[in-house]
């Protein structure tokens, strides 16, 4: 799915209208200079798109925001490309960026603020937000994962 770049302000954020429960993400994206932006995966948990080069917190880029910091800073400097890979199942993420794994099945504690719900474990919406700067997603694939099991 292509995306427009969200540096405008009617497109300051984009809610994909579909919901999801498992699955994978992967993104390539650039950011300003300073710029901040999130992810919302369904819906529930925000994870930093955050040009800031510092080391690992729970507010740094790539951290689940305010619970979960990650493994290793593996961010590429303001205005180059960056690509993350995310598989989200129940309430654990694996996140690779840039080719280094930032979290290694972390468990999601509880959702992050401006969630469009506390329904944690039920299908819900990927959102691309925006708090300050710019930018540019080039691409962004969206893969369910389905239990044949539970079939």
């Amino acid at each position: 799915m292509a995306l427009p770049r969200l540096n405008e302000p009617e497109l300051d954020d984009l809610l994909r209208v579909q919901k999801f429960q498992d699955y994978r993400i992967d993104a390539e994206y650039t950011l300003d200079d300073g710029s901040h932006r999130g992810i919302y995966f369904r819906g529930r948990y925000e994870m930093q798109v955050f040009g800031d080069g510092q080391p690992p917190d729970k507010t740094s880029h790539m951290s689940v925001y305010g619970w979960a910091a990650p493994l290793v800073n593996a961010s590429k400097p303001d205005n180059e490309w960056q690509t993350m890979e995310r598989v989200i199942v129940g309430n654990k993420i694996t996140v690779t960026l840039n080719g280094q794994t930032v979290h290694d099945n972390t468990t999601l504690e509880a959702i992050t603020t401006n969630a469009v719900d506390s329904n944690e474990l039920e299908p819900g919406p990927i959102q691309l937000v925006g708090n300050d700067g710019k930018v540019w997603y080039r691409k962004v694939t969206i893969t369910p994962i389905v239990d044949t099991r539970r079939q």
